[in-house]
């Protein structure tokens, strides 16, 4: 079973993550978080902006997959069966925003998923 102390410290390491990532922001303009990386292919060829909406709905979709762990035993959770709600700004329209929105859109999703995350026991996080 995952100890309060353990639990404490993904918290603290999701926390300084989001925090370094928030300070590299800092140094980018409009016109760069647009840029695709020519020599990238999936992932690794997503501008800055993709890059958030994409940290944003993984944020999503990691909820999702904890409601359905939480309440099901054992839950496939590849089996298509877990809903998958579309962010306000969606990564194909990344670049129709700027970096202020996606930044919010993107501590407004990882709000929720540390607000559900603060709410499970530490005999769940097993589940």
């Amino acid at each position: 079973m995952a100890t309060q102390a353990q639990i404490e410290e993904l918290f603290e390491k999701m926390a300084e993550e989001r925090t370094a990532l928030l300070a590299a922001l800092e140094d980018i303009d409009e016109e760069q978080a647009e840029v695709q990386p020519p020599e990238g292919e999936g992932e690794e060829g997503w501008s800055v902006k993709e890059q958030l909406t994409h940290l944003a709905g993984m944020d999503r979709s990691y909820r999702q997959w904890v409601i359905r762990a939480l309440a099901e035993d054992r839950p496939d959770t590849s089996d298509g069966n877990t809903p998958n709600v579309p962010l306000d700004v969606p990564q194909e329209e990344a670049h129709s925003a700027d970096i202020p929105t996606l930044v919010a859109q993107m501590n407004a999703e990882r709000a929720e998923t540390l607000e559900l995350a603060r709410g499970i026991d530490a005999e769940q996080y097993e589940r």
